[in-house]
């Protein structure tokens, strides 16, 4: 292009085409025949400049969680802590290796698939994978590309060599949409934990002619993992691995959600035009693309802020756990994720970025909303249940049953709760050792629900579990003399008659503690016989009066 040509907004050239009387240059496009004087031209070029100098200005600004939050509340009503950790930890996609998995787990209908595609908006679409359902396999061969063996050393040509599938998945996210199991989870352990950068699987294919086939798969990392599920039953071994998080659902959130429901359904197309044309969301998506477009690969922590952490962490967790050297990485992932949404504020050194002191206050005040759900190996959603009902666990005695916390649940949630989803409820509050479950001695059915108050009382010693199914490790032992013989009253619905032969003995296959129904001792603690009599009584013993009434039995007394 020569100096006398410039760029018509139409996208064609305006060259010089005459000069007026009085010396004006005139340009005229050869597109659209468009004619503007030099003068007019030089005018708009300063406009333009002084646009993008604006532009650059508000494009490299300082962004907190909060404005982040704002942006995002445009299409997520609420959820402020959990569509704030998703994108912090999404950003770290173009890390080298600083990816973190999410698990969105949640009941039907809460929006835990709506959070994670929503926010995919603002990210590149070549580098997110939505999957609504995939099998293991399914996966491996969809994603995959079959590359020569490196390990095959036959002097043959590549086409005829051994083939690996490669599965590129090194800065990519990936997102499973209420996937019904987490097989796909277990076969990725090893990349999700970031054991090795190329992870190799062994699988096998049935073919029609020629049986099962083994198949080499190699998969490189890492990505970023996003599972959104309805199950409770997620193993230990991928709950661990996930950073734990629940839509919220409250009435606030519901009423909103609705009204943006009624204003997207009632005109899509006006809704998306406004959406695409949004100039907060548009700027969010700049940034978005220019903090992948710098290829910063580490997010380095300075020493004194790396003590700050260790400190503030092991100030917060007296006890130490195992899994806790795994969610110490979800906090400074957090951490991280607010650096790198300020880049350009940070220092910078070669390709990383160092951390300051308002990413790691920003990183501790989001991770402690959902520490205790996560710590305690629980979605938030779960214990957010926990917390509303525990009052009404410690209200009645011995305990509340299924029935009882369906009632509960609805003077709590206003929504009735399903009788297998409220067993599975308590069982995984059990499983976690926040309820205990109990055997109704009146009708052995039923059981009884309670909480596990771990610890001292009060008084100095521990306490008490009253008609309790425990573990054998928190249990008396079952040699008498260790025994303690003092127990709080307990009211018994049968009277047995001790004097008289029972007609059956038998151990307890569970562990009961009570205390012992015969008068002569009153020992409370692990009950361990049965003894059934002839007029339809029975009476739980202690071990010592269980042996000794077997032996009468035996010496025909």
């Amino acid at each position: 292009m020569t100096e006398d040509a410039f760029l018509c907004g139409c996208g064609g050239f305006l060259k010089q085409s005459h000069v007026d009387d009085i010396g004006t240059r005139w340009f005229k496009c050869n597109a659209c025949g468009k004619s503007v004087s030099l003068s007019e031209l030089e005018r708009n070029r300063q406009k333009s400049l002084e646009a993008l100098k604006i532009e650059h200005t508000e494009l490299t600004k300082p962004l907190t969680v909060d404005d982040v939050v704002e942006i995002l509340g445009s299409t997520v009503k609420h959820d402020d802590e959990n569509k704030a950790i998703t994108f912090l930890v999404m950003l770290l996609t173009f890390t080298d290796e600083d990816q973190t998995n999410l698990g969105f787990l949640a009941e039907s209908s809460t929006g835990k698939s709506y959070i994670p595609l929503e926010l995919s908006w603002y990210f590149p679409k070549e580098d997110v994978i939505k999957l609504g359902y995939a099998s293991p396999t399914a996966f491996f061969h969809e994603y995959g590309n079959p590359l020569p063996d490196p390990n095959d050393n036959r002097d043959v040509e590549d086409e005829k060599k051994r083939k690996i599938i490669h599965v590129n998945l090194r800065q990519k996210i990936l997102i499973f949409l209420d996937q019904p199991h987490d097989q796909l989870l277990q076969r990725l352990r090893s990349l999700l934990s970031h054991d090795e950068r190329d992870i190799i699987l062994k699988i096998t294919d049935k073919k029609e002619k020629y049986g099962l086939k083994t198949k080499t798969v190699v998969i490189e990392g890492y990505p970023t993992v996003i599972f959104c599920t309805a199950k409770f039953s997620m193993a230990d071994q991928e709950k661990t691995r996930l950073l734990l998080l629940s839509p919220e659902v409250n009435q606030e959130k519901l009423r909103d959600a609705i009204a943006l429901k009624i204003e997207r359904e009632s005109d899509r197309e006006s809704f998306q035009k406004r959406m695409m044309e949004d100039p907060q969301r548009k700027f969010l998506a700049a940034r978005v693309w220019n903090i992948k477009r710098e290829e910063i690969k580490h997010v380095k922590i300075p020493e004194e802020l790396r003590e700050q952490i260790n400190r503030q962490f092991l100030e917060d967790h007296k006890f130490l756990i195992a899994r806790h050297q795994r969610d110490i990485s979800r906090l400074l992932a957090i951490i991280k994720g607010n650096a790198l949404l300020n880049y350009m504020h940070r220092e910078r050194i070669a390709d990383s970025i160092v951390v300051n002191g308002e990413d790691v206050e920003a990183g501790f005040k989001l991770y402690y909303v959902v520490s205790e759900a996560n710590e305690l190996g629980l979605s938030p959603e779960l214990y957010n249940i926990y917390r509303k009902l525990k009052p009404y666990f410690s209200k009645k005695e011995p305990g509340i049953t299924i029935t009882d916390f369906q009632t509960d649940y609805y003077k709590e949630f206003h929504k009735r709760l399903g009788y297998e989803d409220s067993r599975r409820t308590l069982k995984t509050l059990c499983s976690v050792g926040l309820l205990t479950e109990n055997i109704d001695l009146t009708d052995k059915r039923k059981r009884n629900y309670t909480l596990l108050e771990l610890g001292v009382d009060s008084e100095g010693g521990y306490p008490h579990a009253v008609k309790s199914i425990v573990l054998d490790s928190a249990i008396q032992t079952l040699n008498p003399a260790a025994q303690t013989t003092e127990a709080p009253p307990v009211k018994n619905n049968v009277k047995p008659s001790l004097g008289t032969s029972p007609v059956k003995l038998e151990r307890l296959t569970t562990n009961i503690v009570d205390k012992c129904m015969n008068p002569e001792c009153g020992f409370y603690g692990r009950m361990d016989w049965q003894a059934t009599y002839p007029d339809g009584s029975w009476a739980i013993l202690c071990y010592k009066c269980g042996l000794e009434l077997q032996r009468k039995i035996t010496a025909g007394e």
